[in-house]
Parts: structure tokens; sequence; C-alpha cells
């Protein structure tokens, strides 16, 4: 009974702030928001360990009611200044930034930004910023499916630098970036070369947008400094107010050691489509493909490389504008036997994930007057 009061009372007062904060969200140069999702995942094979797969990093925790990210984030932006900073806690920034140290585990975002010329939007950010790279994110309620696609969970979601972007016409936006590496806050003194990546983003139309992005650097210590260079390749339509998909290419190459003119590929193509049942209902599906035969990026699991196919379908109803709950199913299928249950190895995996997310978009401290 005192879940189900806390439950109805907590709707009611999202309505109320959201109804206000979409009102007055322009009004103020400073902004906070809050986010938080929990989640309970069930695999088959059951496994013997708490930890689902070594490649997942968001829901990856079985059989028990966890949060995978909560974050609070203030932003502020006036005509040609912009920051944020936005702390996080839950087991995707335990397992993300896992070779972070101390308090740096818990940076989201922390960065700061110049605009530099008003007639092309040129802009300079620094610090700690989303990535560049793919069309999903660490924040579940942005993305069409509940888990990521192997493809997210193998590249950056975060990066650490300089970023440089600029938009010469209304319908193309360039950047280029100059990084501490691939997913890296803290730079050691080991690894001191700087890495680079650019993004190409083009609208033809409001309906089509096609994304270009790079990265140009490594994943080692310099004295051990292997090549890695990486595309993402993504196309995002909507043929409608109801019906959308994606259309996502990854492909990369890394020296086999340093100086050697031969290369590891992998690469990975996705598909997602979503389609809207309601305003409150939404259904998604997706289908990808994974191939790392040399564990350039997904070590070897039981002696074994990742290649597998995978399918998903899942659910998603929005109570009002901050509360949703989203269910997921998944299946994998590997050319090997990858997936451990305590026992045996097998060539097939089963998941689903059931979420539950609170978003509320903005809670103004001050009013506009700067």
């Amino acid at each position: 009974m005192k879940i189900f009061i806390l439950i109805t009372s907590t709707i009611f007062f999202t309505k109320v702030v959201s109804q206000d904060s979409i009102k007055n969200i322009q009004e103020n140069p400073l902004n906070i928001s809050l986010y938080s999702d929990v989640y309970y995942a069930h695999d088959k094979p059951i496994g013997d360990g708490k930890f689902r797969q070594p490649f997942l990093y968001n829901f990856n925790r079985r059989n028990s009611i966890q949060s995978n990210l909560t974050f609070i984030k203030a932003n502020f932006r006036k005509s040609k200044f912009r920051t944020n900073l936005a702390l996080h806690a839950g087991t995707y920034s335990t397992d993300n930034y896992s070779n972070e140290p101390g308090f740096l585990k818990h940076l989201l975002e922390a960065n700061i930004g110049f605009q530099l010329n008003t007639s092309k939007q040129l802009w300079l950010d620094v610090g700690v910023m989303p990535s560049h790279i793919g069309f999903e994110s660490a924040i579940a309620k942005d993305n069409k499916t509940v888990t990521r696609s192997i493809l997210a969970e193998n590249s950056p979601y975060f990066s650490t630098g300089l970023k440089l972007s600029f938009q010469p016409q209304q319908q193309l936006k360039v950047g280029f970036l100059l990084l501490n590496g691939w997913q890296r806050i803290y730079q050691p003194q080991n690894s001191l070369l700087p890495s680079f990546g650019t993004s190409v983003e083009y609208n033809p139309t409001s309906a089509y947008s096609f994304n270009w992005n790079t990265f140009l650097g490594s994943n080692d210590p310099d004295s051990s400094r292997r090549w890695r260079f990486f595309q993402n390749f993504y196309l995002n339509h909507n043929f409608s107010s109801k019906f959308c998909f994606i259309l996502g290419f990854d492909i990369g190459m890394q020296q086999q050691y340093k100086g050697s003119i031969k290369f590891d590929t992998w690469l990975s193509p996705v598909g997602i489509v979503q389609f809207a049942l309601s305003e409150k209902f939404r259904l998604a599906a997706r289908y990808e493909y994974y191939r790392d035969s040399n564990g350039a990026q997904i070590a070897f699991i039981n002696n074994n490389s990742i290649n597998a196919h995978a399918y998903s379908i899942n659910i998603d109803y929005n109570i009002n504008l901050n509360f949703s709950v989203r269910a997921e199913y998944r299946k994998l299928f590997n050319k090997t036997s990858i997936f451990d249950d305590g026992f045996n190895t097998s060539r097939q995996y089963e998941n689903g994930v059931f979420t539950l997310a609170y978003y509320i978009p903005s809670i103004h401290l001050i009013q506009k007057r700067f």
C-alpha cells in the first residue's frame, strides 16, 4: 500500500514539475536535471556470477534490482558561453569507468564551451563530453531500445579533450577533436600522445540524418602504442511521427603490435526500427551482427572470439513525460561457445530486462536576470 501511494504521488508530482519545466525551460540560463533508472535482468544460461557478460557495460547485473544510471546535471548557457557538469552513480559507472581513479569514476560530464564565431556557429568545447561516436548513449531514455547494441557497448560513451565544431550551412555540422584516448578521462604518465577524432552530420531534410564519425589514436601506453583507426556510420530516418529506423555500421582496425603493417579488424552492422502504437506505447526491434575474430576490441571469452548475431524486441510505456516503464527480450547466437552457465559453455544466450526510469528535465533555481 505504501509503495502504491509513493508511486501515485510521484506521478502526480512529476506532472506538475514537467508542465512547469517545459513552460520555463528557455527562461533561465541555469538548469538542473535529474535522472534515474532501475532494472531487473534475467539470463539464460543463468551463469554463476553477478555479471551478465564481459562485453556489456549497461544493465550488467543479473537476478537483482539495481540502478544502471542515476545522475544529477547542471548546465548553464548564455549566447556565447556554455558549461555542463553531471555526476553519476550506478552499475554503468562502476563497469565503464573501472579504469578511472577515485572521484573521476563519478564524472559523467564536465565541460565548458566558448562561441568563437557567431555566423558559422563555431564553438570550442573543453573537458569531459559525451562521445561523438554512435547513435546510442548511456542514458536509456534517449535510446530506442532498452539495452545497447554490442556495437555501442564497445565504442566510447564519453571522451575527454578539445572539440572544435562549426556549422558552415544549415544542413551540415562538422567537428574536430583532440582527445586523451579511447574513452579515457585520466591520462596516465606513460600515455601522453594524443588521439584525434572527426564528426560530420548532414541533414538534407528534417526527416533524414547522415552521420560519419572517426577516431585515430590508441588505447595503449606510448611504449607499446598500436595505432587504432575507427569509423562509425549511421543513417537516421523518420518516416512519420509514428515510424522511424536507424541503420548503423562500425569498422575498426588496430595494429597487431607497435610498428606492424598488419592490422586486426572488427566490424558491426546494426538496424533498429521503432513504431509508436500511441502517445504512450512504443515498440522497437533490433538486429545486429558483431565480429572481432582476433580479439582486438573484445577479448577472447572461454578461448573463443565473438562472432555473433542477435535480435531484440522491446515495448515502452510512458506513464507521463517523466516516468517510463520498458521491457526487452534479446537473444544472441555466437559461432563458437562463449556463454558460460557455470558448468558448460553455450553458443546461445537469452536475456530479459525490465526497467523503470524517472526523469526531471528541468529544475530552475534562479531566474533569468543576467
